[in-house]
């Protein structure tokens, strides 16, 4: 490959490395493409014409065999078989030879060695038949053919060493190619950084005013008051929940005594103090902020029976929280009223305290303010973060450079058949310069 390139260029003294800079490098591809090429129709000219006058000759001799009668006469079997074979021969022929032409040697050498496939294929096909009954235009037809075979095996060593060589520049070219799509990325991140970043002290000073409308609503005497409102409603609450837990487990303890209660009451056929006990057990299972009154009535009612069931030893109290409750007729009505009368007041309490914040309008404006801060900090963090990442890229991506580089100039260096610097700048690639190296001048002048 170095050999062409020297008798373009010819060859350089040992000064150093080519230079080549980077915004040079599409110009400097393609003129080594069109030197690649013109040397390669220069070295195949011959050849290509010798190639393209023997299919036109070729076409004339095999429009001339489909309408001339068989040169000798031959047996009447072979003469029956040349009439079949004449027009299959002449189709084969006529396709191989009949079509558009290349100018281009490398499009044309596939193009030809084809053609020459297929005229071989109908020579030792249909063509058998013919050389007998037509052997002055056969032998013509194979000297022709011989002749294209030639050229093409004149062409291939040169078709060789021109692929190859626009290989390596189409390599080199693929090498251009990968720095400017890394760049338009490092492009396009620095872009969005460099937007995020012309945000942040606008997003900034919003936050420091939201900050400060907060501090002063919070410094405002009515806050104090609504302050300790909230305080109590948190009091409050951690009371109705503790109520509440208090109820649920008075009621589990109740609940295995009504049924052995209600289990006996069936045994005794004594529907109505089976419907009585049912009708406890209803008014239990509903929350404690129901009528005390009613649920205490409904168990003073039960409990004279009750205490006979478990006089007769028709239930049996198993725990301590048992006996308490069913010690007598009063314990378990005065445990659950006294415990809905407090879960009750509690409510009330925690509902006017809920009613004096709602209606005030400074916390009110304090909620709105106080969720702008939280989704402006959170934006803000976001756009950090964000900015960070893209550093983060951008600085792999920089990273990346130098291999790559160091690639590009290896690829020059094969087309080049010489040490190659790639200098300059790489656009869009603003954070990184390409590291000096003394070089020779490159073909356009420019000492780099």
């Amino acid at each position: 490959m170095t050999g062409l390139f020297e008798r373009i260029f010819g060859k350089k003294e040992e000064e150093g490395p080519i230079g080549i800079a980077f915004s040079d490098v599409p110009r400097w591809i393609e003129d080594r493409e069109i030197a690649v090429k013109n040397e390669l129709r220069e070295r195949t000219a011959s050849s290509q014409q010798a190639i393209l006058d023997a299919f036109n000759e070729i076409a004339s001799l095999v429009a001339s065999l489909a309408n001339t009668p068989p040169e000798e006469q031959g047996h009447p079997k072979l003469l029956r078989a040349v009439e079949t074979a004449v027009p299959a021969f002449v189709r084969s022929m006529e396709l191989a030879v009949s079509r558009h032409w290349s100018n281009d040697p490398i499009s044309l050498y596939p193009e030809a060695a084809d053609a020459l496939k297929a005229m071989i294929r109908a020579m030792k096909g249909q063509g058998k038949y013919l050389m007998n009954c037509y052997p002055g235009i056969m032998q013509e037809l194979k000297s022709e053919i011989r002749i294209v075979g030639t050229g093409i095996n004149t062409m291939t060593g040169h078709i060789e060493a021109a692929e190859k060589e626009l290989a390596a520049l189409e390599t080199m070219r693929n090498r251009y190619t990968d720095l400017l799509h890394l760049a338009g990325e490092y492009r396009t991140a620095k872009n969005r950084w460099e937007d995020i970043w012309s945000h942040i002290p606008r997003d900034e000073e919003r936050i420091r005013a939201v900050t400060a409308e907060i501090a002063k609503i919070r410094a405002h005497d009515e806050i104090n008051s609504l302050n300790a409102a909230r305080d109590a409603i948190e009091g409050l609450t951690r009371e109705k929940s503790a109520i509440g837990h208090e109820y649920s487990r008075t009621v589990a303890a109740s609940a295995n005594v009504l049924r052995k209660a209600e289990h006996a009451a069936e045994g005794e056929r004594n529907d109505q103090l089976i419907r009585s006990i049912r009708h406890v057990r209803d008014l239990l299972d509903h929350p404690p902020h129901h009528d005390p009154v009613t649920l205490a009535e409904g168990i003073s009612v039960i409990m004279p029976d009750l205490m006979r069931l478990i006089g007769t030893g028709d239930i049996v109290l198993k725990n301590k929280q048992e006996k308490h409750l069913f010690a007598d007729t009063e314990v378990l009505a005065a445990t659950i009223r006294d415990i809905c009368t407090r879960y009750g007041a509690a409510v009330q309490v925690l509902s006017l305290r809920k009613l004096e914040i709602e209606d005030s309008d400074l916390l009110r404006t304090l909620a709105l303010l106080e969720k702008k801060q939280a989704g402006l900090q959170a934006n803000h963090s976001h756009d950090e973060e964000t900015m960070r990442e893209i550093e983060a890229f951008c600085d792999g991506t920089l990273e990346k450079v130098p291999p790559m580089l160091e690639k590009l100039a290896a690829a020059a260096a094969v087309c080049a058949g010489s040490e190659v610097a790639i200098t300059g700048t790489i656009p869009g690639l603003s954070g990184y310069a390409i590291p000096e190296r003394k070089a020779t001048a490159d073909k356009y002048g420019q000492d780099k």
